[in-house]
């Protein structure tokens, strides 16, 4: 069940990918970079989340597959904002590129301590971290975005954070970790339409 829910999650990045890139066409670089590696992070997550729970039964490929999964989710907190921070939060002032320095620089720093298995403790910490820490960029970012992307931005961190509980207790019960799944979905789909809101003015029912 895992590796279906997130199997699904692969497909609806794949769409939401070509949708922004579409979005995207006709825009300046900044705008097409941003989306691009947004994209390229979401992918990225799902796609390692799927391959690690359909190789359980093969204990060292799982392994590998688990560094990835943990790895990608720095990678796509650091990706989702990255759009955010090239356009939104770039256009007055540098709050966007310090933003964007500091939220790659954890997440190289997170991906490396995977890599070498680092504490599940510390990687929550800087998971939630880096999720929250556009709140310290104060007003600026109420002011930079869209009320409707401001609000799908925090409802997606909620999710992902309300998701965390039931990350934890899986550790000892596996059959709630499909519900992390869930939660990391509807998380995905709040920032995906945050993104589109922001980047393009475009709601979840604008499609054209």
């Amino acid at each position: 069940m895992n590796s279906i829910t997130h199997g699904f999650g692969v497909f609806l990045s794949l769409v939401g990918g070509f949708t922004l890139a579409h979005d995207a066409q006709g825009y300046p670089r900044r705008h097409q970079w941003g989306i691009g590696i947004y994209v390229f992070s979401l992918v990225a997550l799902f796609m390692s989340s799927t391959l690690c729970h359909s190789f359980t039964f093969m204990k060292k490929t799982g392994m590998i597959f688990q560094i990835f999964d943990h790895a990608a989710i720095y990678l796509l907190i650091a990706g989702t904002y990255t759009p955010l921070c090239f356009v939104n939060l770039s256009s007055s002032s540098w709050t966007g590129t310090i933003l964007a320095s500091i939220l790659w620089s954890l997440a190289l720093i997170g991906m490396t301590g995977s890599f070498f298995q680092a504490e599940l403790k510390f990687e929550l910490v800087l998971y939630v971290t880096m999720g929250w820490l556009a709140v310290f960029t104060g007003y600026e970012i109420v002011e930079s975005l869209p009320p409707e992307a401001l609000m799908l931005l925090v409802l997606g961190g909620l999710a992902y954070t309300g998701g965390i509980y039931f990350f934890i207790i899986g550790i000892k019960k596996p059959s709630h970790h499909v519900i992390w799944h869930i939660f990391v979905i509807i998380g995905a789909t709040f920032h995906f339409f945050a993104i589109r809101e922001a980047i393009f003015h475009k709601g979840p029912l604008h499609w054209n």
